[in-house]
């Protein structure tokens, strides 16, 4: 009976680690930043340089997002699209949860004064230029 507690306990305690821990970069002081703020959306993303070549994208979008199926919609930056379920952004109507995601191609610089784009499927919702932050 105990054993069978212990058992429990543990796997209890490795699927709390596994379904709730997320690693995630610790910003170095030197590291720059950009923002793209999207009106029609009412929301804002911020890119920020950890290393030579990896970048945390976080934002949350307040309204215009209409469908609660995330590969329903894409964004478009630095020469890349990415479907929101490959970022883990959650789509909650009218609006996505708070999102953050790593992203291990690219310089903050090279995304400076390019567009930050939102689709649903093929459509553009919104698009801001990125600026330094």
């Amino acid at each position: 009976m105990l054993k069978t507690r212990i058992i429990a306990t543990l796997i209890a305690l490795f699927a709390f680690l596994i379904t709730y821990l997320h690693a995630t970069p610790v910003r170095r002081d030197d590291s720059q930043s950009a923002v793209a703020v999207l009106k029609k959306l009412d929301g804002k993303v911020t890119i920020e340089q950890f290393d030579e070549s990896t970048l945390l994208v976080k934002g949350k979008f307040n309204k215009g997002i209409n469908d609660k199926n995330p590969d329903h919609y894409f964004v478009q930056f630095d020469g890349s699209i990415y479907a929101f379920s490959d970022l883990n952004i959650t789509t909650s109507p009218p609006g996505t949860d708070s999102w953050s995601t790593t992203i291990y191609t690219g310089k903050v610089s090279d995304t400076i004064d390019q567009f930050f784009t939102v689709k649903k499927n093929n459509k553009v919702i919104d698009q801001a230029t990125i600026v330094k932050d």
